[in-house]
């Protein structure tokens, strides 16, 4: 039988990130407590892969808005650009809202209080 390790539990967050999920990105550390905790495997805990993942998922900057302005001129980047934009700021909006670089800071201070780095 084949059981999830940390590189499972991260590849789920930054699939969740890249998706623009960000709830389900942040229930990713939870899953990897719960699991490490009833099988009792430290190395399932979050690690500074895990924090950096979740850190960048609600601290960047969406640059496909600005790119769209810019991009108006040719039809090939108009298309696909506008279409992935709207896309996006719907996924957004499903998965918490716009980007938080409070929160951030706050998986930042709960990384170091949990001693990962």
């Amino acid at each position: 039988t084949l059981h999830p390790t940390v590189v499972t539990y991260n590849t789920l967050a930054d699939a969740c990130k890249t998706s623009g999920e960000l709830g389900a990105a942040l229930e990713v550390p939870e899953l990897m407590t719960h699991r490490a905790e009833t099988s009792r495997d430290r190395a399932l805990l979050p690690d500074v892969g895990t924090y950096t993942i979740l850190i960048s998922t609600v601290a960047r900057k969406e640059k496909k808005k600005y790119e769209d302005k810019s991009s108006k001129g040719t039809s090939h980047n108009n298309s696909e650009g506008t279409g992935g934009s709207s896309q996006r700021r719907r996924r957004d909006v499903r998965s918490g809202g716009e980007k938080d670089p409070d929160m951030a800071f706050a998986l930042l201070n709960r990384m170091i209080d949990e001693g990962i780095v």
